[in-house]
């Protein structure tokens, strides 16, 4: 038996580059730092900006390397 599941659309898949911080945030980790270093950590994270061209570039690498 075999399953293909295919890749996601562009809009979809967007989306997940863009929450894709959001969703480290749930991975268990040890203590290295204290609860106000890591709030700090996540603001300063929060505000980094990511421009649409560098989304744009990144969806045609990653759709390149799945053309066969």
């Amino acid at each position: 038996m075999r399953m293909e599941l295919g890749y996601p659309g562009a809009a979809a898949e967007r989306g997940m580059l863009q929450s894709m911080g959001r969703s480290l945030n749930t991975m268990r980790r040890h203590q290295c730092l204290n609860p106000q270093q890591l709030a700090s950590i996540r603001e300063q994270v929060d505000a980094v900006h990511v421009c649409e061209s560098l989304l744009d570039y990144l969806q045609r690498i990653v759709a390149r390397t799945r053309r066969r």
